[in-house]
């Protein structure tokens, strides 16, 4: 069945070969300099690239379109739906939402049901109106974790020249940020316990100094920094895990200019040192740590964001082996991993920002994967994170669509993603996690804006 939208921002099921044959709907990418870092590496390159949007005429050849509501206006600057200011949002709970008005959202039939009706609907997962925690500055990186130790969820966010961190009270409002300056812009951020003290520190990738940071918590709901780890230049992506098997986290470094992987090594105090350096493929960006393979030990996957491939690496307590290529769709931007169809192994998504795709590889346990199936957003997806929101049983997947304004939700079945449902946003949000902020049982979101001024938004899940 044909498109009768008439644009490529709906919901085929193809094959692999379909998606790689499909016209180009790629628009120039324009090279960033080794030291156009923030304003340029996050802002702008963050929209060099888009997706085929109505009237491209681009559909993907043998595939069949379902529509699924509406679509990216194509207008970067501006976001769907409601347009009203956010607020700032308070300690005491009173937070500004953007619409007094119901969400509407796309159910798997084709219809319309209305979310926040209070009614559970297996079909559908619903997303409250967008809350604002933050109005200030545009934002590259989220981290979504209990930073203090209090048991509330905390949120640190990446900045140009610095990062900030609020503190939850468990009731979808924070504290007032707390910030820490860095030499140039933040486009990656984690949490881990390097010091093995039991309290979360964070690991920020400083863009333009070509380094990695340890900021050690020190208990009082502050960070401290530890000595710059030089890495390969613009650290994109980091990853944390135990990668030799001495108890203590380790961290990887995907450098998107240098085309490689910086590993470092912890010691349990903190402290990290350069271990392996893995050649990839051209300008791995994002990159994920798990045990593809159920050895006990931790691989690492890359997408290569300036080809169509990813890049694993199987881990051992002695290393990394050889690259191990998977191609894929142009232009891999983004990565989760979880159990998505429910046979206890782990999965792969993988968002393509310029084809405006999502595809779901399927794991065998044995670091292989079949696939993948496609599903089409369009609105550019710029980043993912895995949760069951429906908890079901099934992983389901959040992606921020950066030219559409907008969060998309892919519902995991035993037969893979339902058609996405979508909810609105900030303008080009462009990263994203998932947490329980209201400790009611149910993972939320929050996604953050690279536009001006920028600013995170929170997504409460409800019935």
């Amino acid at each position: 069945m044909e498109d009768p939208s008439g644009c490529g921002l709906a919901f085929p099921v193809g094959t692999h070969d379909d998606l790689l044959n499909q016209p180009s709907c790629y628009t120039e990418r324009m090279e960033v300099s080794a030291r156009t870092r923030f304003l340029v590496g996050v802002l702008s390159a963050m929209g060099l690239e888009v997706g085929c949007s109505c009237g491209d005429d681009h559909p993907a050849p043998g595939i069949a379109f379902v529509t699924h509501g509406s679509s990216s206006t194509g207008d970067e600057d501006s976001t769907s739906g409601s347009t009203s200011t956010m607020g700032d949002a308070t300690t005491e709970g009173a937070t500004e939402s953007t619409s007094d008005l119901p969400i509407e959202s796309s159910s798997s039939d084709g219809g319309m049901n209305l979310c926040g009706n209070g009614e559970a609907d297996p079909t559908e997962i619903c997303l409250g109106e967008p809350i604002a925690v933050a109005t200030d500055l545009p934002t590259a990186a989220l981290v979504a974790d209990d930073l203090d130790g209090d048991g509330h969820i905390d949120i640190a966010a990446g900045h140009d020249q610095s990062f900030s961190v609020r503190f939850g009270f468990g009731n979808q409002t924070f504290t007032e940020p707390v910030t820490f300056a860095t030499e140039s812009g933040v486009l990656a951020l984690v949490a881990a316990d390097l010091d093995t003290n039991g309290v979360l520190d964070l690991v920020v990738a400083d863009s333009g100094v070509d380094a990695v940071i340890v900021y050690l918590a020190d208990g009082a709901r502050g960070f401290v920094a530890q000595a710059p780890v030089g890495v390969g230049p613009l650290p994109r992506g980091l990853a944390t895990g135990d990668f030799d098997g001495d108890g203590f986290i380790d961290i990887a470094s995907s450098n998107e200019e240098g085309g490689n992987v910086t590993v470092l090594v912890g010691d349990g105090t903190g402290s990290l040192t350069v271990g392996q350096e893995l050649v990839v493929g051209s300008a791995p960006s994002a990159i994920v740590a798990a045990d593809f393979d159920a050895d006990q030990t931790v691989d690492l996957l890359l997408a290569n964001f300036g080809g169509r491939s990813l890049s694993l690496f199987r881990g051992s307590d002695t290393g990394f082996g050889d690259e191990l290529g998977l191609a894929t769709l142009p232009g891999p931007r983004a990565l989760a991993v979880l159990d998505f169809d429910g046979d206890t192994i782990i999965d792969l998504a993988v968002a393509h920002p310029s084809s405006g795709s999502i595809g779901l590889w399927r794991g065998d346990g044995a670091a292989d994967f079949t696939g993948p199936d496609v599903s089409l957003l369009g609105g550019n997806p710029r980043a993912v994170a895995s949760a069951d929101f429906d908890r079901d049983g099934f992983a389901d997947l959040a992606v921020t669509m950066e030219l559409a304004g907008q969060i998309g939700v892919l519902r995991g079945t035993s037969l893979g993603f339902e058609r996405p449902q979508t909810f609105p946003a900030l303008a080009r949000p462009v990263a994203i996690a998932t947490a329980d902020f209201d400790e009611d049982g149910q993972s939320d979101v929050i996604s953050a804006s690279a536009a001006v001024p920028g600013g995170i938004v929170l997504l409460a899940t409800e019935p």
